[in-house]
């Protein structure tokens, strides 16, 4: 194998073949189609799952024969670009021009003329799923000039910013999650200012895929440009994707309802942008965590984690507070029906004048003789757990790995004593995930009003065998 490798680099250059080869896909009518063709007729790009011929040491022309697998990996290089993409730039219009140029083939859009969503630029071996980096610099260059910002949402890979001539914004956070509100006004704040600067600017926002946190951030500043949480996702939706499919983790896109939520005061007024005012940090009390109707197991461990802003560091990391497991609800032991009572101000129909009057609401939670016929795994807090902002809770098969699934939310905004989350409310729910969720299966947390007496049947009926 290191003799095959040898000899292939003697070929040709790695980087040359990923430029000229796989990174991009020329078209017939390009200026670079003759150049490729006729390289390709010395021997120096590749054809099919074989080598051309090539000069060998001696000078002589030698056919080269790699290995079958090998072949297989030169052959999925080649070809099989528009398989492993997430997207194609194909069909996109732009002011009646084909997006993107004649001679490329990158995964961006335009969402609106001014903000444009792509995948990772990549250099090197990722370039070979991600756009190519040099060849976003060119289109961006030749398309936009001076007048292009570039914002990354990648926690996990940066490049330098002067790749880009320095006009690179890093807003990071983790993949398939969500970021913290403050980053989320920060980000909308920043994109309106560039926008705002130039007639002519356009703000290229991209996460790796360039589709759940790229949508997020995205459907976040149109909402903050006026649009409703739904028209915005809709817009990305119809305008990123060929399948419809655009911001499909449901935690990101209850964190675009929650900033619309922040913003609705704006409905009646036109003037933009807006003076955004976070809610203050609500401190809840968790007292338990419930799996309602499970099957196909006994025991699902769990991790609560807040998301952590420190000074200096634009990451937001998920700090763990507590790892627990939900265990089976000992029978015959369970309380009677449990109504959780809260107050709930309702607003009084359009007259903004009239105050506000407080109402008792009941709503039932699972404590009741329905879960005789149901299995349930709990875990109970003796003590409450204190959580405030951003919160993360993952759910796993064992202790360490086997993620069945997690979900995000702010306690700013759980107005009641219960957050039920069905199965469709939770992220990236996989095959194993399915398996333990009956027909009527979600997960439950129970929350108390600070320093609020613990009724003693809860303690009885739910802390269970743990």
């Amino acid at each position: 194998m290191a003799e095959e490798f040898q000899t292939l680099s003697r070929v040709f250059s790695i980087n040359y073949f990923f430029q000229n080869c796989v990174c991009q896909k020329v078209s017939s009518k390009s200026p670079l189609y003759e150049q490729v063709r006729v390289e390709k007729a010395k021997g120096i790009l590749f054809s099919g799952i074989s080598v051309n011929t090539s000069p060998g040491i001696d000078g002589k022309r030698t056919l080269l024969a790699p290995s079958n697998w090998f072949s297989q990996f030169l052959n999925l290089c080649q070809n099989g670009w528009d398989f492993l993409k997430v997207g194609s730039g194909e069909g996109w219009e732009r002011g009646g021009t084909q997006w993107p140029p004649e001679g490329y083939d990158l995964d961006m859009s335009y969402i609106t003329n001014r903000l444009l969503a792509m995948s990772f630029p990549a250099q090197s071996m990722r370039a070979v799923f991600r756009n190519p980096l040099w060849q976003v610099k060119n289109v961006l260059d030749m398309r936009h000039s001076e007048h292009y910002k570039v914002y990354n949402l990648c926690a996990e890979e940066t490049y330098d910013p002067s790749l880009f001539h320095g006009r690179v914004e890093g807003y990071p956070f983790d993949d398939n999650h969500v970021p913290s509100l403050t980053m989320i006004q920060q980000f909308c704040e920043s994109v309106h200012l560039w926008l705002l600067d130039d007639p002519e600017n356009i703000a290229v926002i991209h996460c790796m895929a360039g589709k759940g946190r790229t949508g997020l951030m995205v459907c976040a500043y149109l909402v903050y440009s006026g649009m409703s949480a739904e028209a915005a996702l809709q817009l990305y939706a119809e305008r990123r994707t060929t399948n419809n499919q655009g911001v499909s983790i449901p935690s990101q896109r209850r964190y675009v309802g929650y900033w619309y939520k922040i913003l609705s005061f704006l409905k009646n007024k036109p003037s933009l942008p807006p003076h955004v005012n976070l809610p203050e940090p609500s401190p809840r009390e968790l007292r338990r965590i419930r799996l309602y109707d499970t099957m196909n197991i006994n025991s699902v461990f769990f991790v609560v984690s807040e998301l952590l802003q420190v000074a200096g560091n634009d990451y937001h990391p998920p700090v763990e507070v507590i790892r627990s497991c939900c265990r089976p609800v000992k029978q015959g032991n369970h309380g009677p029906n449990s109504p959780r009572f809260f107050r709930l101000f309702i607003n009084n129909g359009e007259d903004e004048n009239k105050v506000e009057e407080p109402h008792v609401v009941v709503q039932m939670d699972t404590e009741s003789s329905v879960i005789d016929q149901k299995t349930c795994l709990d875990c109970y807090f003796e003590d409450p757990l204190l959580v405030s902002g951003d919160v993360r809770v993952s759910f796993y098969e064992r202790m360490i790995g086997g993620r069945l699934f997690y979900a995000c939310f702010n306690t700013a905004f759980i107005t009641s004593s219960l957050l039920q989350l069905p199965l469709s409310d939770l992220d990236k729910v996989g095959r194993r995930g399915k398996s333990i969720a009956g027909p009527s299966f979600f997960v439950e947390l129970l929350f108390g009003p600070a320093n609020a007496e613990v009724p003693e049947f809860l303690t009885e009926a739910c802390h269970g065998d743990s």
